[in-house]
């Protein structure tokens, strides 16, 4: 997965990361698609548009016929293969998406929604999702903060998963547990996330 909520650079511009030898670019990008999975679990969606294949049960449906996918904010659906069939281009283009649901339409109609094929595992849908198409600026900010921090923490400096703080050239950060409401254990970083996931999950219903 390449990096898509900060660049390689300025990663590497974060403070203490310049060493190259110390800190190759692999260790950087790591950490960066760590802290970027870390993210994007959290809140159920990205903060850019990302294509995601899932596996469904049609009998999963809802009263309204449609289905559930994980992802919040679904723009696009680009492929559906159901029951092993491949839908053609007209029974995309009926395909209707809102926020988590995607729905049937009969082909040629735009209207009338109709039940998705039943069983168990039997439909793959390929969609994109993401709440913007770059991420907003105190996102960029924390996985900036959580990507430096796991580099620091996986570079052989002997910290212990249970240290509690750490003093380095930006000053004493005070560390926590990673938990339900502290995903990474770096304060600063968990109240983005955890601001974040609250803030959309009560758009969706769910708070």
């Amino acid at each position: 997965m390449a990096l898509t909520y900060f660049t390689l650079g300025e990663l590497r511009g974060q403070s203490g990361l310049a060493d190259t030898v110390k800190y190759p670019d692999a260790k950087l990008t790591t950490a960066g698609e760590w802290i970027e999975a870390v993210i994007d679990r959290e809140v159920r969606t990205s903060f850019v548009a990302r294509t995601t294949l899932e596996v469904l049960d049609g009998d999963s449906q809802d009263t309204d016929g449609g289905l559930l996918l994980s992802k919040r904010f679904v723009v696009g659906v680009s492929a559906v293969t159901s029951n092993g069939v491949a839908f053609n281009a007209g029974q995309l283009a009926e395909i209707d998406a809102d926020g988590s649901r995607i729905y049937r339409r009969t082909v040629g109609t735009h209207s009338g929604f109709i039940p998705w094929d039943s069983g168990t595992r039997n439909i793959d849908v390929t969609y994109t999702s993401g709440y913007s198409a770059t991420p907003p600026a105190d996102v960029k900010d924390a996985a900036l903060q959580g990507a430096r921090d796991r580099v620091l923490r996986t570079s052989g400096t002997g910290l212990s998963d249970r240290t509690t703080s750490v003093t380095d050239d930006q000053g004493t950060r005070v560390l926590a547990a990673p938990g339900t409401n502290h995903p990474t254990g770096l304060p600063e970083v968990d109240a983005v996330i955890v601001g974040w996931r609250d803030k959309l999950a009560s758009r969706f219903g769910f708070a």
